[in-house]
C-alpha cells in the first residue's frame, strides 16, 4: 500500500472524500436494540407487591428481542454482552399516597436488580405521584431475559397505577435497552 503525504495547505476541508474497497475494524452497531413503552394505564397495581410493567406497545425492536405480550426482553442465540437497560416510571396512587417507589430489574424470573427508589420520610411529605428514571449495565448471555418491575409502599395500603401520559415520540413512561460494542 502506498502512502501519499498530504501539504496542509493543498487540502481543502470542504471537500468530499469518497472510499472505495472496505474498510474493517471501524465502526460497528449497538444491537439487539429496543425501545417499549405502555399505550394505557396499567391500573389496579397491589400495594407492597412487585409488579411486572406492562409495556405492551414498542417504538423499535431490531432483532425481535422484546415481548409485547411477556414484558421481556430476550437477548438473541449470539448475542450475549453488556447491555445498557433504562427504565422510566410515572406511577399516580389516586386518593393515596406513597412512601416509597422502587423500580427493579427482574432477570430471568428470579434474581431482582432495584434501580431506583423514591423515599419519603413522613406521611405529611409523601406523594400522590412520582416518577422514578434509571440506567444500568448487565452483562447478559444469549437466552436470558430482562422485565421492568415497580413496588410501591402506600401510607393505607391503597392500590396505584404506572401511568402512561405521553403521546407519539413523547411517552411518559419507558423500557428501553442496546447492547455495547467493544467491550
Amino acid at each position: 500500500m502506498a502512502i501519499t503525504k498530504i501539504q496542509s495547505e493543498s487540502l481543502n476541508l470542504a471537500d468530499d472524500f469518497a472510499f472505495t474497497g472496505t474498510i474493517t475494524g471501524a465502526g460497528g452497531v449497538n444491537t439487539p436494540a429496543f425501545y417499549a413503552y405502555m399505550s394505557s394505564n396499567q391500573t389496579g397495581i397491589s400495594d407492597v407487591t412487585n409488579t411486572i410493567i406492562q409495556f405492551n406497545s414498542k417504538s423499535f425492536d431490531t432483532n425481535s428481542a422484546y415481548d409485547t405480550s411477556t414484558y421481556k426482553f430476550t437477548v438473541p442465540t449470539g448475542e450475549g454482552g453488556k447491555y445498557v437497560i433504562g427504565v422510566r416510571i410515572p406511577a399516580y396512587f389516586y386518593s393515596d399516597k406513597a412512601w416509597q417507589i422502587q423500580i427493579q430489574l427482574l432477570i430471568n424470573g428470579s434474581d431482582r436488580i432495584e434501580m431506583g427508589q423514591i423515599d419519603e420520610p413522613s406521611n405529611t411529605n409523601s406523594r400522590y405521584a412520582g416518577t422514578a428514571t434509571e440506567t444500568t449495565i448487565l452483562t447478559l448471555s444469549a437466552g436470558d431475559y430482562v422485565q421492568a418491575e415497580i413496588y410501591a409502599n402506600t401510607v393505607s395500603n391503597g392500590n396505584f397505577q404506572v401511568s402512561a401520559s405521553g403521546g407519539g415520540a413523547r411517552k411518559g413512561n419507558f423500557f428501553w435497552g442496546y447492547k455495547l460494542i467493544g467491550v
